[in-house]
């Protein structure tokens, strides 16, 4: 028997990160094609690589959104939702990130190190480009890395929209496998409650009632970490992946209309 747990325990530390990386590939051109047909275009900085992420054709001058999604899928499965998030009164160009690992970046391994890099610099480039703080918008596993990355940038982000978020990978992990020492096993640590602690950024969060991939009450915990404004809504009889971002539906318009008058208007450096 103790040897079956120590083998386990092997198992989940070898294997972790295709655990927690779940990514979709496709080829640059099939992707090209597919965003084409949903009015989506492909953010990079150089033309010769994959895109690095999908922003929005067609915007109202607004608030500029910053999309970081969860952990399994590619970046373009979100569009419905950045299009319904452009329903809200003052949100405008809208951004997706696409993750290393993910999309047409099949080539390169996701990491947590390797995505909040990048979501950093996407922060600066986001914000640049629509000249001014940025909306950051971390669904599930995302949630994480834009709290994250929202703690590093602060000046650059008016608030934070959290869906079904989690406080903590290890909390997370602790929950799906209650006999085995996660907290020794995982490399990844994604910690937004700790990201937050202190920090004023106003934070919007967005939970089912009936998750089970990560519970509700561990995305609350979010709730008294932060010194900014805070509100929560939970969504009744839903489930991770249950949310609906159809037009009128969920709370997005007043979620977004709270950041957007809570968040600070402060410039761009």
């Amino acid at each position: 028997m103790g040897t079956a747990y120590a083998l386990i325990c092997f198992m989940l530390a070898f294997f972790q990160r295709s655990l927690i990386y779940i990514p979709m590939t496709d080829s640059p051109r099939t992707l090209e094609a597919w965003a084409g047909s949903q009015d989506m275009a492909p953010w990079t900085d150089d033309p010769a690589a994959p895109a690095r992420g999908w922003f929005t054709r067609s915007s109202r001058p607004g608030t500029g959104l910053l999309m970081l999604h969860g952990n399994a899928g590619c970046a373009l499965h979100r569009t419905p939702i950045l299009h319904r998030f452009q329903q809200a009164n003052g949100i405008g160009p809208a951004l997706v990130m696409e993750y290393p690992g993910y999309g047409g970046r099949g080539r390169e391994a996701p990491s947590e190190a390797a995505i909040m890099a990048e979501a950093v610099q996407a922060i600066d480039a986001w914000a640049e480009r629509t000249g001014g703080p940025v909306i950051l918008a971390g669904e599930s596993l995302g949630s994480a890395f834009a709290a994250q990355a929202a703690a590093l940038r602060p000046e650059r982000v008016r608030g934070l929209l959290l869906i079904t978020p989690m406080n903590r990978l290890r909390d997370v992990a602790a929950y799906h496998f209650p006999f085995f020492p996660v907290g020794w096993i995982l490399r990844e640590r994604l910690d937004a409650e700790a990201a937050l602690q202190g920090t004023s950024i106003p934070l919007a969060l967005v939970l089912a009632e009936h998750d089970e991939v990560i519970p509700a009450r561990l995305g609350r915990r979010l709730e008294s970490v932060s010194n900014g404004p805070v509100r929560a809504w939970t969504i009744p009889g839903a489930s991770h992946n249950t949310l609906s971002y159809q037009s009128g539906e969920g709370p997005w318009d007043e979620a977004l209309g709270f950041l957007l008058a809570d968040g600070r208007a402060a410039s761009v450096p």
